[in-house]
């Protein structure tokens, strides 16, 4: 009915889930004349990201980290990380990368829900169109 983990020096209890809801993913696309501007009045948090919306291919998909998964975090502009090394940097555990959600584009990893997008379809100053994510 539960399982038990030990991670960095600490056991971990967790029930065991008898099902994995899919949240809803919310994908309004607003226009803007100055990308830049519209997000200077905005207050950026992790549970929402900004994307150019003609750089992703709809519709989007959620889903778990696979092994080998690899995204471009925002703010890296040349390189990519595993989705495994980067969790595993925010000190989470492996219920918590167990039930972490991908929104992704095709096969690309678009943002790691709640964390941080892929810098490569980040809002720049030729950006007309947002798509604004959140769960």
């Amino acid at each position: 009915t539960h399982r038990l983990l030990r991670d960095r020096g600490q056991l971990i209890l967790e029930a065991k889930s008898q099902q994995n809801n899919v949240p809803t993913l919310h994908q309004p696309i607003i226009t803007v004349d100055d990308a830049i501007a519209f997000l200077r009045l905005q207050q950026l948090t992790p549970d929402r990201a900004y994307l150019d919306a003609d750089k992703v291919t709809t519709p989007l998909s959620l889903r778990h980290p696979q092994e080998g998964d690899r995204f471009q975090p925002f703010g890296i502009a040349h390189g990519t990380k595993l989705v495994s090394d980067f969790l595993t940097d925010l000190h989470l555990n492996r219920f918590q990368k167990e039930q972490q959600w991908l929104a992704c584009s095709d096969n690309n990893i678009v943002w790691i829900c709640n964390q941080r997008p892929d810098h490569r379809y980040r809002v720049t100053e030729a950006t007309r169109r947002i798509l604004i994510l959140h769960l």
